[in-house]
């Protein structure tokens, strides 16, 4: 049986770090709390909880000790988690994260996170000193202010500077969908909140009468402006969770016993740690989907995309396959590929490329596979959920072949020249998706060019739609 892998949504907040926020998609919880949750303050099952922690975990390659989440109360105290906090025992430790609202750190490889179904997560990153901070603002914490202490408290502790850190508003309500009493307008209003900016009457619902909704996400916004921190470097979510129940939870729209998002955000800083260097190239008519394991160093590129290194035969085979050309796609004289006509191509026929880790850690100075340690997995499954017509994924080396299988459940990988078909994955046309398995193209690879050609050409004839053109 395939294991659930959590569906996660990340953002984009700088190298170095992996930030995101879970979705309901991917674990083992049940009933009102399926299907993922972590939070053990609101009514799920203990075992539910612990297996859906280890999905996260495995996901983020990472221990479950080094998984931080507090118990929140809805005001402003924040923790500092530190090496003595780490050396704790689980119990000691979570007995330090009780009342806390907020958690910052300094340290690689420990994911800090707030719970939250309706209040306002928040992100914080300083990548000048390294430091992160998760902060949970519900409308109690955001009338006294929360974030703006968590950006104070990152300068006591860190000496980080406003100007330099990065922001990320998560998911949470939306002005539209936070009607609230008279009371919490003044509680607002008394501390000091520009109301006009930030609030705004409505029709109730009965159509009897008109209420205030408070723009939650606008409010820390401003406080996060008002703390130093650039208005350009702060980024708002689009997600409602009121309106997107069905995907993220919310305590306004299934009741207080269910389940909770989980943002959270790791430093992964480390100078022996490499970020993946190219963007998914991911057409939108796509069928085949190549995922090696990650590129080569840059100064054995000669292009800027996939393949690059000129004696790597990925560019020749597929000339030799389209063309009858191995040089179709070569410029003997500069010694490099041509790109243009490589993504032009690429595009026309519906051909994707991503790998399947966006950071690793070389373990020599080469571009063996051997000698790559994965530090961050790619999300393979959010990269399908962008190619809707993918029938085939395709690899070439063991060690993304591995990684693929360990993703989406597949228990027995496909031998060279073969294909499995991936558990339960079908696109949007209904036909089952495939892991196929080519031979490498590297020339290290002892198998004649020839040979090689045949192997891709069977692939791409089984694999590429009839017509490309979307």
């Amino acid at each position: 049986m395939m294991e659930p892998i959590p569906t996660l949504q990340y953002y984009p907040m700088g190298e170095g770090v992996t930030a995101f926020s879970s979705t309901r998609q991917g674990g083992y919880s049940k009933g009102p709390y399926s299907e993922f949750n972590i939070n053990r303050f609101c009514g799920d099952q203990e075992e539910d909880i612990r297996r859906n922690r280890e999905a996260l975990c495995r996901l983020l390659a990472i221990d479950d000790g080094r998984l931080l989440m507090p118990h929140q109360v809805h005001q402003t105290k924040t923790a500092v988690v530190d090496e003595e906090m780490l050396s704790l025992t689980a119990e000691v430790r979570q007995q330090r994260l009780e009342g806390v609202d907020a958690l910052m750190t300094d340290i690689p490889g420990v994911c800090i996170g707030v719970s939250t179904a309706d209040c306002i997560p928040i992100l914080l990153y300083d990548p000048v000193h390294h430091a992160a901070c998760a902060v949970h603002a519900g409308w109690r914490g955001t009338v006294k202010r929360i974030v703006e202490k968590a950006v104070a408290k990152m300068t006591d502790v860190y000496g980080s500077r406003p100007c330099d850190m990065i922001a990320q508003i998560g998911p949470g309500i939306s002005l539209d969908s936070f009607e609230v009493g008279d009371e919490v307008y003044e509680a607002f209003a008394s501390e000091g909140f520009i109301m006009d900016a930030i609030s705004k009457k409505y029709e109730t619902t009965d159509g009897i009468g008109k209420k205030w909704h408070i723009d939650l996400p606008a409010c820390n916004r401003q406080q996060l402006i008002d703390s130093g921190v650039t208005s350009t470097k702060i980024a708002i979510t689009s997600v409602c969770t009121v309106k997107q129940s069905e995907t993220f939870f919310s305590a306004r729209r299934l009741g207080i016993h269910s389940g909770r998002i989980f943002t959270g955000i790791i430093i992964r800083y480390d100078t022996d740690v490499e970020r993946h260097p190219l963007q998914p190239f991911l057409p939108g008519n796509a069928t085949v989907l190549f995922l090696g394991s990650f590129p080569p160093q840059r100064k054995r590129w000669c292009m800027d995309f996939y393949y690059p290194n000129f004696i790597n035969d990925h560019w020749r085979i597929e000339g030799e396959v389209f063309f009858a050309d191995r040089n179709h796609f070569v410029d003997s004289k500069a010694k490099r590929f041509k790109r243009e006509d490589i993504i032009a191509f690429c595009k026309e026929k519906g051909i994707a490329f991503y790998d399947t880790a966006t950071a690793v850690r070389r373990l020599k100075d080469n571009a063996s596979d051997k000698f790559l340690e994965v530090v961050e997995p790619t999300d393979i499954r959010a990269l399908l959920r962008q190619l809707p017509h993918c029938r085939t994924i395709v690899t070439t080396g063991e060690k993304a072949t591995d990684t693929i299988c360990a993703s989406l459940g597949i228990d027995v990988a496909p031998k060279v020249n073969t294909s499995v078909p991936i558990p339960g994955t079908c696109n949007s046309d209904g036909q089952q998706m495939m892991l196929y398995r080519l031979p490498s193209s590297s020339r290290a690879y002892p198998l004649a060019f020839d040979k090689k050609v045949e192997a891709y050409r069977r692939m791409f004839e089984q694999s590429l739609a009839p017509h490309s053109e979307t």
